[in-house]
């Protein structure tokens, strides 16, 4: 399997599987390898590599990241790697760029893969194809390889959950699975930013008395102690502002 070219070798890695499963797996993914730099005949492979596989994002990832990497779209006539998409390819240079990240995320999961269960779980991942793992990728590798090994919960018409293995679940289900995972996310985010806010305008509001008191007469409160009561308060609302990323 020809995930990386340039830091680890599968055939390398490999070696201590049976023969027949190495084959398999190098015979499987032989045509996905980009194999020339010459920027016509990449082009010409780009356009016809969806007809051959139904890995076809996998090798336009590396193709078109070697084009843009060594900028061949130049030798083509073309200003920039987005004009060389949009224009010989049909493709926005956003989807290209999805197509070359998704490639990348293989490669770096294979070459983390150190046992066959981690290459055979890698395999796994690379055959949910393109969309499912754009959904994916965003989350911890531990995540994912737990989703993985036991399935997603799917929310079924009648309201019941049942598990699923990813290989079975829809782009759609999965969709709103993490949708319905992110708003939960985000309002628990807005509530804790809510306090935060809360908080942080009580504790101004108490150096703004504090300072009042400072310079009134009527108060006969210590320096020393309204002082002490600042700094509490300053501390207070700087530690809030830095929780809020201001």
């Amino acid at each position: 399997m020809a995930f990386d070219q340039s830091d680890k070798s599968p055939n390398d890695s490999l070696q201590a599987e049976p023969s027949n499963n190495r084959e398999n797996l190098e015979r499987e993914f032989s045509q996905l390898v980009v194999t020339t730099s010459d920027f016509a005949s990449l082009t010409e492979e780009l356009k016809h590599l969806h007809e051959d596989s139904d890995e076809y994002w996998y090798a336009m990832g590396l193709r078109l990241q070697k084009i843009a990497d060594e900028r061949l779209y130049r030798s083509g006539g073309y200003r920039s790697f987005s004009d060389y998409c949009t224009n010989s390819l049909g493709y926005s240079r956003q989807h290209a760029y999805k197509l070359m990240k998704m490639a990348q995320f293989i490669n770096e999961q294979w070459k983390q893969a150190t046992t066959a269960e981690q290459r055979a779980a890698v395999q796994r991942l690379f055959s949910l194809g393109f969309t499912k793992l754009y959904i994916l990728h965003p989350l911890p590798s531990e995540t994912i390889y737990r989703l993985l090994d036991e399935g997603v919960m799917i929310l079924t018409n009648n309201h019941l959950e049942s598990r699923r293995p990813l290989e079975s679940v829809t782009i759609g289900e999965l969709k709103r699975t993490f949708n319905q995972d992110h708003k939960a996310s985000r309002g628990d985010s807005m509530e804790e930013s809510k306090l935060i806010k809360l908080i942080s305008e009580q504790a101004n509001t108490l150096l703004q008395l504090i300072k009042a008191m400072q310079n009134s007469a009527s108060y006969n409160i210590p320096e020393e102690s309204l002082q002490t009561l600042e700094q509490h308060a300053s501390s207070i609302a700087k530690g809030l502002h830095m929780l809020d990323g201001k």
